[in-house]
């Protein structure tokens, strides 16, 4: 049901390249597939190679990764079979819809990458968000919070956050939510001051939270650079908190090229042209990816009447297999896409 994109996908030809270290498949669209013996040894869908779960139980302890495949052919159009050097009593299959799927071909590759690239729109646990005497958190203030992502401190921030309005007075004045795309910013900085986006990329920040004088202590200290990038220099990730910024642990050459990028990404992340207001009214409910979409509150007047917002969290990694599995259930099959999360596809 995952390669339902590739149900149609047939073989055409099949031929054993490079002294057995690869194996390309010809596809009945035209197009070609190369795969390395490695790969395919891996992949092996045969009974003995593959748990019930459909997971991989090939044991690289047991395989020679030198070895190269002596032959492979097709059961009519609708399995690969492939045996290796060092095996010969050992027969892969593999369907070709799960062979289309994974294919790596630069073509393949750039299509999938292209599929899942993400749209940037240029039109304009439970908590509880209010004000508190004594808070230890800025959100729990009547102050402006500036844009930020929550729990940048964390390995693993939040991914998907939910803020339901269960009062908001009329009558209070400000308190207004706003809200910015920071990938949408990562990649304007990138265009624009390149030499600033790539110390965001290299050097790593501090993001602290460290609290002794409440009932709960932690301390939560977590380094990494500002923008993630995967090997093909997409954008998988953004960490942004003005709030929760630690002391700069870095080289001493680094110091000055940080702090002026840094400066470069506050600045444009402040007067972002592509930024959605709104006022919540009670029963509002906003849902957000918290590791993409940036969060902010205007300044209120909390002795003008009461807000109260009460939120959680939810992983964002089964927020997107959910929606996999739905568009390869009842949609088009199509990858989804990319989220934010650190995921290098």
């Amino acid at each position: 049901m995952s390669y339902a994109r590739f149900a149609g996908a047939r073989i055409f030809g099949v031929s054993v390249l490079d002294g057995g270290k690869n194996v390309e498949i010809q596809w009945n669209n035209g197009t070609h597939s190369r795969y390395h013996s490695m790969w395919l040894r891996q992949s092996c869908h045969c009974p003995s190679c593959r748990q019930s779960s459909n997971l991989p139980s090939v044991n690289f302890h047991d395989v020679d990764v030198e070895a190269v495949i002596v032959h492979a052919g097709t059961e009519g159009d609708k399995v690969l079979t492939v045996t290796w050097s060092d095996d010969p009593n050992h027969t892969g299959v593999f369907p070709p819809p799960f062979l289309k799927r994974y294919s790596y071909s630069d073509r393949d590759r750039e299509e999938r990458k292209e599929e899942m690239n993400m749209v940037f729109n240029t039109s304009a646990k439970t908590f509880d968000v209010r004000d508190t005497p004594n808070p230890v958190n800025v959100a729990y203030s009547e102050q402006r919070l500036q844009l930020h992502m929550d729990q940048t401190p964390y390995e693993s921030p939040p991914g998907i956050q939910f803020l339901h309005c269960l009062r908001f007075d009329k009558e209070v004045q400000g308190g207004d939510s706003f809200f910015v795309d920071v990938f949408h910013v990562a990649e304007t900085l990138r265009t624009t001051h390149p030499e600033e986006f790539h110390s965001l990329v290299r050097i790593p920040a501090t993001f602290d939270n460290t609290f002794y004088t409440r009932d709960a202590q932690f301390h939560m200290v977590y380094q990494r650079p500002h923008i993630a990038l995967n090997h093909d220099g997409k954008i998988v990730g953004v960490t942004w908190h003005p709030g929760m910024i630690g002391p700069l642990m870095t080289k001493e050459e680094d110091v000055e090229d940080y702090y002026r990028a840094y400066k470069c990404m506050a600045t444009m992340v402040n007067t972002f042209p592509y930024q959605y207001n709104c006022r919540l009214e009670e029963g509002d409910l906003i849902t957000f990816n918290n590791r993409r979409i940036l969060h902010g509150r205007h300044h209120y007047d909390a002795k003008s009447g009461h807000r109260h917002l009460q939120g959680c969290y939810v992983k964002i990694d089964e927020f997107k297999s959910q929606v996999q599995v739905y568009t390869n259930t009842v949609g088009d099959g199509k990858l989804a896409t990319r989220v934010g999360n650190l995921d290098w596809q």
